[in-house]
């Protein structure tokens, strides 16, 4: 027994015979990673991944959830791409009268997933922390390949720091964040946003981050990558989203931040060192600043 949860012997015996790592799963969250169903993503099951995704995360109404208000805009591309469509919570009742903003980039390997999974959190720090959070529907991966993702994400922020007074935002409170693809394409964006210069950021918050292709073609490790993420999916989602084989030489650092030669940013406080450029994470489940050097 361990936190209300048992598992019984023979469950146990079947389970350790069959994986390499369930072993090491506490027991306590075994029964959730058995609600997450892992194969390997591919061309030929990608469409199906999509469309049990959609089924799993039906439309949500956070204004029946939290006291806040939800809106969807389309937003112009500043790349001469189609139009971006960007959702907006608010609190109900503001606690300034101008909000910080939360630019929320979300997951899914670069293939998959869509803001409404996010949807539910971003109104909770509306309403607790007084945010105005901003999602993005960024172009997906294969059907499109970068920099088309970095358009969508950077145009979607621009046009949010061009209409501050309209959504009475603070452009000295900018946060960007993202969970695994989205915590890859939000640190590539901080860097392309640093070296852009047209407007400045302050926080960047990485959840479990997409950082380096080239972890798909590294040696399979013993004891990660067997559940819901595996080493298969993470080489297909970097193959498509690049367009071309993982591990390849001259690869921009906005499409894989880990290849990036420097971290510093005069804005965003030093806490850790988490990436630089001689590493090949494969997810850091930390917080990155990026690191002034």
């Amino acid at each position: 027994m361990n936190g209300g949860y048992q598992e019984s012997e023979a469950t146990i015996t079947m389970s350790e015979q069959n994986s390499r790592s369930r072993h090491l799963i506490d027991l306590e969250i075994i029964s959730a990673i058995d609600l997450f169903p892992t194969s390997d993503l591919t061309e030929t099951t990608l469409m199906e991944s999509r469309e049990n995704q959609s089924k799993m995360l039906p439309q949500i109404d956070v204004t029946q959830m939290f006291p806040v208000t939800f809106e969807e805009r389309a937003v112009p591309s500043y790349f001469g791409g189609p139009d971006i469509r960007i959702e907006i919570i608010k609190p109900s009742q503001p606690k300034y009268k101008k909000m910080p903003l939360y630019y929320s980039i979300h997951g899914g390997g670069m293939v998959l997933g869509s803001p409404i999974v996010d949807r539910p959190g971003n109104a909770s720090l509306a309403v607790q922390h007084g945010f105005c959070c901003v999602s993005v529907y960024y172009r997906l991966a294969p059907e499109h390949v970068q920099p088309s993702q970095l358009q969508d994400c950077y145009s979607g922020l621009k046009w949010c720091i061009e209409h501050a007074v309209e959504l009475s935002i603070d452009t000295q409170k900018v946060a960007i964040a993202g969970s695994s693809a989205g915590g890859g394409l939000a640190a590539g964006l901080a860097l392309f946003i640093r070296d852009q210069k047209e407007f400045d950021i302050h926080h960047l918050r990485l959840r479990s981050p997409m950082l380096d292709d080239r972890t798909g073609i590294t040696p399979e490790h013993p004891h990660a990558g067997e559940f819901v993420w595996t080493k298969r999916s993470n080489y297909f989602g970097w193959k498509s989203v690049l367009g071309h084989e993982t591990g390849q030489e001259e690869v921009s650092e906005y499409y894989v931040p880990a290849r990036a030669k420097s971290l510093y940013h005069p804005l965003i406080s030093v806490l850790a060192a988490l990436i630089c450029s001689s590493m090949k994470p494969y997810y850091l489940q930390n917080n990155w600043p990026l690191m002034a050097s």
